[in-house]
């Protein structure tokens, strides 16, 4: 008889804001993490960051990731 575990039931992850993908979400997380780690006296909630198809800003984007991770948190 085979022996179920938590691992055996795979959850989807899925991005906390809407139109970007999980690595991207988590490339800007990266990007906001070194910025501050490097020079944290040059660190700035307006600088912008590249490379996704909408601008976002540090600001905007972590107002955007907290507002969609507490949307998924109370759809559960």
């Amino acid at each position: 008889m085979p022996v179920k575990t938590r691992a055996s039931k795979k959850k989807k992850v899925t991005s906390a804001i809407e139109g970007v993908s999980v690595a991207d979400v988590r490339r800007c997380l990266d990007f906001i993490r070194r910025s501050y780690k490097n020079d944290e006296s040059a660190f700035h909630m307006a600088i912008p960051i590249e490379g996704l198809e909408e601008t976002y800003t540090i600001e905007s984007f972590c107002f955007e990731f907290v507002k969609g991770t507490h949307t998924k948190r109370v759809k559960k």
